[in-house]
């Protein structure tokens, strides 16, 4: 949080964003929200310091959003007898492969509560260092294989064309400006096919731009929803004007056939 508030404070004393470019910066303080770990690249001002230290960059701790997804899962029993499966997505692949180093190294299992007698946190993952001819059959072992727990996800890459009915949790690490990707990426579990309750979870860090992203999305989807009803309105009332030019040209064929009687 330190270095999101350093970062936040150097951008409006400058006037401006790293570099002049404002998505650099936007996407700089999105993976500080992540973990700090996304950011602290060597040629990153504080690399140095921090390595020399002793820290351990990689240490989930540093982050409250991975704390919450360790107890998030466990809530949920991933890993547990419950049989529940989730599938995480991700904005940035720098953020699924820091969980996934997480998981293979047994730190995540540890988290949630799992042991070496109880076994580990099992996973696949689906990004873009997957061939795309490869990706339905990662999704197909996902749905067939129940001894995998997780589905590590990026939104670009698991949101589209793919069924995942094999998840009835679906946890967002973090969330797209546009929130019809979000809800593409979400429909995944809830395809044909899908016979339990999915529950969608999305985790937000607070005070943070992330804050911002979710006040977007709502007031987007709120602004969809007004146009579509709107445009149903329209076409109720098409429908109305259409029937009544009906009723009237029955009427008028009525008073012809009348002054033909009459005559």
């Amino acid at each position: 949080m330190k270095l999101y508030e350093d970062f936040s404070q150097t951008v409006s004393t400058s006037g401006g964003a790293v570099g002049n470019n404002a998505l650099q910066a936007l996407a700089y303080l999105r993976k500080l929200c992540d973990h700090p770990s996304l950011v602290l690249s060597p040629t990153h001002p504080k690399y140095t310091e921090l390595c020399t230290s002793g820290i351990d960059l990689d240490e989930p701790t540093h982050s409250g959003k991975l704390m919450a997804l360790a107890e998030l899962l466990a809530e949920c029993g991933i890993g547990g007898a419950g049989g529940h499966r989730a599938l995480v997505f991700f904005q940035f692949k720098s953020a699924l492969d820091l969980v996934a180093r997480l998981i293979d190294s047994g730190r995540l299992s540890a988290m949630i509560g799992q042991s070496a007698e109880t076994g580990h946190v099992t996973y696949l993952r689906l990004d873009g260092s997957v061939p795309a001819n490869q990706r339905a059959g990662v999704a197909e072992r996902f749905n067939r294989d129940l001894s995998i727990d997780l589905l590590l996800l990026t939104t670009a890459v698991g949101g589209l064309g793919l069924t995942l009915t094999g998840a009835d949790v679906v946890v967002f690490v973090d969330h797209d400006w546009n929130p019809v990707r979000d809800l593409q990426a979400m429909d995944r579990a809830h395809r044909i096919g899908q016979r339990r309750t999915v529950n969608v979870y999305r985790l937000i860090t607070r005070g943070t731009l992330e804050e911002k992203v979710m006040h977007l999305q709502v007031s987007f989807s709120g602004a969809k929803l007004i146009i579509k009803n709107k445009k149903s309105v329209i076409k109720k009332t098409k429908l109305i004007i259409k029937t009544k030019k009906s009723i009237i040209d029955n009427q008028k064929t009525k008073n012809q056939k009348q002054k033909i009687v009459d005559k």
